[in-house]
């Protein structure tokens, strides 16, 4: 560890946390219903979180005498609306209360509207995947906005809604549990459309409020996907793939108002619909093919298995940045460290990353605060700089927390605090200790050491001790899912999402040519009867779905010659076509960023699975920077009739035209077996 400044007029720290996560005592959302399925690994209830809602003051004194200035927090839909167009006066005023202290301490708030839980009500209505889910969404977001509009100025309309979307509809692991990659499309497609349709909602009511200087965006999840050989072709394509299908496609979706697959047409004006990048990063994965693989031995993972990649974070940044101009704000970074032993460094590494690179990082928020509720993991995983003990609601600092309170009251990191942090050190994926401990630890070193002095740490989770046999340990019955956190070398990662979502999904993802197996409780109906249609919905959307052209067994990957990659570049940059004007509205129609219309790009069809990683190298012509364009290596092989079809949702514009025949997508198949049928596997 060496010295670090971080002047806070460059970058402003703080810190995070989730609703959900931390309130307690809420039984009208999604993620308690989940839990009451038994899908929760340590059989946790979110019911009895952190207490957060009830004993608010204690948190926000703490994080006062920590130095902390900047708290982005979470309001709960199902609290505020418990039934449909019924608002919580009391609760607003709790909120109120809640926000109001906060700043007394000194503290700015970041308010988020949306993250991962619903109301009972709108998922039996169909939630996101539902026609009328925007307008919805809408009367929510304009009554947040009413009510506390006055005293924030930054607002995350939905945290991390590709995470929501990829692990509720693709894999199935979080509410509602289904497994379709239809699904999937639709939900992200609505997020995308709800939060556009947000943003003009809060600027508008802001501007109603006369308040100036109210700043709005939505907080995108990003893993870093890195080809285990960055010299195949493929492994390159394959990763850069992970990454539209993880995150990309949604933030180009806010950040110019297109729609590149997975998403589908928007309806909406083109323009940015962000007034600054949030993005979420936790870890990286080293990708071979169309998955991520484990952790090799000897590659610094967490608690739960995830690769940790400091550099992941400036690489998804400039990612989303390319996109679009704006400052970024890293809204959610943070690790699973039950034991507290590499927090330090894991925040020292991606802080130096952050400040040492080209990327305008105007602020980073660790998440989480205190230990909380980690959804799939119950509160078996801990992430926060504050220790909670969940029996009693005591709180104390961790020294991690300590280290990041000094970094915010010293401007960086000091000479001083190099010696007296020094210490902290990684492990792999079987325990074993990456990096020695200084002599002034060797009390400390000790107690880590196993018996045999072999250097294996004994004292890091219940996985680090005894990996094969973790999951018969931890889960309680009924689970209905493998919370196995210990994934074997034949065993594959599926993209995005947490790393605990993807664990539980080790035993639930179909075998080929099997059915998929459906969580236990009741499965939530994909379109419940008595929603009307939205009316762009109605006129844009023929019954039936949309087509999707999918590569035929005879089809192989092939890669562009630069003639073609420059070709779809200039595609690309060309002049845009108009587009029917469908701004979903409340009561007045909102204002668009920009006034033009965006036609859909084509960016094909997923690519075939049919290479090995040692395929050799395919010459093709590389474009210099971090984040090339979807041009200049294609990811989509098109034959000749797939770029010329007209019924290619993807090739026209976002008026619809042409009469798309039923999609493909069986709604009940699996999201993984849809993928592996597309990708020719």
């Amino acid at each position: 560890m060496e010295e670090l400044r971080i002047p806070d007029s460059e970058m402003i720290l703080g810190v995070s946390a989730c609703a959900l996560q931390t309130e307690g005592n809420d039984t009208r959302n999604t993620w308690y219903e989940w839990y009451k399925k038994g899908y929760i690994k340590d059989g946790a209830s979110p019911n009895d979180a952190c207490g957060f809602y009830d004993n608010y003051a204690k948190a926000v004194d703490m994080m006062a005498e920590m130095g902390i200035r900047r708290f982005r927090l979470g309001v709960e839909w199902s609290r505020i609306e418990p039934a449909r167009g019924v608002f919580n006066n009391g609760v607003i005023k709790h909120y109120r209360e809640m926000l109001e202290y906060i700043i007394s301490r000194g503290i700015e708030p970041m308010l988020t509207l949306h993250s991962f839980a619903d109301p009972v009500w709108f998922m039996d209505l169909g939630g996101f995947e539902s026609d009328g889910c925007v307008d919805i969404f809408l009367h929510y977001v304009k009554k947040a906005a009413e009510s506390f509009g006055d005293l924030v100025s930054d607002f995350i309309t939905i945290n991390e809604p590709n995470t929501y979307a990829i692990n509720g509809y693709f894999y199935g692991c979080f509410p509602p549990g289904k497994q379709s990659f239809k699904s999937c499309r639709t939900v992200l497609t609505n997020l995308a459309k709800c939060h556009m349709s947000a943003y003009g909602l809060i600027h508008s009511v802001m501007e109603q409020m006369g308040r100036e200087n109210v700043r709005v965006s939505c907080s995108i999840a990003t893993i870093y996907h890195e080809p285990k050989d960055p010299a195949s072709s493929y492994q390159r394509r394959a990763a850069r793939w992970l990454d539209r299908f993880g995150y990309m496609a949604f933030a180009e979706a806010i950040l110019k108002g297109t729609a590149r697959r997975p998403m589908r047409k928007l309806g909406l004006p083109a323009g940015c619909y962000a007034d600054f990048i949030a993005m979420n990063y936790q870890y990286g994965t080293m990708v071979t093919g169309f998955e991520e693989r484990r952790a090799p031995q000897g590659f610094p993972v967490s608690d739960l298995g995830n690769p940790i990649c400091p550099e992941g974070i400036v690489k998804c940044a400039r990612d989303l940045a390319s996109l679009k101009d704006l400052p970024v704000c890293v809204t959610e970074n943070g690790v699973c460290d039950s034991d507290d032993l590499f927090r330090i460094k894991y925040i020292y590494e991606h802080l130096r990353a952050m400040i040492e690179s080209s990327v305008f990082f105007e602020g980073y928020y660790y998440r989480s605060f205190t230990d909380s509720f980690e959804f799939l993991d119950g509160n078996s995983a801990r992430f926060g700089l504050v220790y909670t003990d969940f029996s009693t609601g005591e709180m104390s600092v961790k020294r991690s927390g300590e280290f990041y309170s000094d970094i915010i009251k010293n401007d960086g990191v000091t000479e001083e605090m190099t010696l007296r942090y020094a210490g902290t050190y990684y492990h792999d994926i079987d325990g074993n200790i990456l990096e020695g401990i200084d002599e002034v630890y060797t009390d400390r070193e000790k107690f880590l050491k196993s018996e045999n002095g072999t250097g294996v740490i004994t004292s890091v989770s219940e996985y680090a001790r005894d990996p094969e046999n973790y999951d018969e340990r931890l889960v309680r019955e009924p689970l209905g899912l493998n919370a196995r956190t210990s994934v074997p070398d034949d065993e594959t990662l599926k993209p995005l999402g947490s790393g605990s979502a993807q664990d539980a999904l080790s035993a639930q993802t179909p075998e080929s040519g099997e059915e998929p197996q459906e969580p236990t409780g009741e499965q939530i109906p994909e379109n419940a009867d008595g929603v009307v249609k939205s009316p762009e919905e109605s006129a844009s959307t023929p019954e039936g779905g949309e087509e999707e052209r999918l590569l035929g067994d005879d089809e192989e990957l092939s890669a562009p010659q630069p003639d073609e990659a420059r070709e779809e570049l200039s595609d690309e940059t060309g002049e845009e076509k108009p587009a029917e004007d469908g701004t979903q509205t409340l009561e007045e129609p909102l204002p668009g960023p920009d006034g033009e219309s965006a036609p859909e790009e084509n960016c094909g069809e997923m690519p075939d699975q049919s290479g090995e990683d040692d395929a050799p190298a395919v010459h093709e012509e590389e474009q210099t920077g971090d984040m090339p364009d979807a041009g200049e290596e294609s990811l989509s092989e098109e034959t000749p009739d797939a770029a010329s079809d007209p019924q290619d949702e993807d090739a026209g514009s976002q008026t619809g035209s042409g009469s798309p025949e039923q999609e493909q997508d069986d709604p009940e198949e699996s999201g993984t077996a849809a993928l592996d049928r597309i990708l020719g596997r």
